[in-house]
């Protein structure tokens, strides 16, 4: 599913995970992080639990995308969760977008996941399109 910011995309992710419980689901989603002048940047949140901070407003060195830089080696702690082991039902991914895709290993591991034939659940419309689509701002996306 595409959309732009706000109409609840990362909502709907939500409900299917609540939906597919009992099910063995591996995959993220992000969260945004908010402080008193509104966003200050986003986490990404593992369904086995694992948090990392993906982007902080300002912030040191790193890759940036607009006002926010990326800690790409935190998002590549995290991105493991996409090479699912044996018994998985369901690899859930919310967002692949210009952070997500500063990572060079998460955009295979991603890639993998939309060629194989898993039901997958996130910002894509379906299989086929992601497998062919190419994500705008995401360099090697084919």
């Amino acid at each position: 599913m595409t959309g732009p910011p706000g109409i609840g995309k990362t909502t709907l992710v939500h409900r299917v995970v609540e939906r597919l419980h009992g099910k063995r689901l591996t995959g993220f989603y992000t969260e945004e992080l908010r402080g008193r002048g509104g966003r200050t940047g986003f986490r990404i949140v593992a369904l086995d639990g694992r948090e990392a901070r993906l982007a902080t407003v300002g912030g040191g060195g790193g890759p940036r995308v607009g006002r926010y830089t990326v800690d790409v080696a935190a998002l590549e702690a995290v991105f493991e969760v996409l090479r699912p082991g044996p018994g998985v039902d369901a690899v859930v991914i919310d967002e692949i977008g210009k952070m997500e895709c500063l990572s060079e290993a998460f955009v295979r591991a991603a890639r993998e996941r939309s060629r194989e034939t898993c039901r997958c659940s996130g910002r894509w419309r379906s299989r086929a399109e992601a497998s062919s689509r190419r994500r705008s701002g995401c360099p090697g996306w084919r």
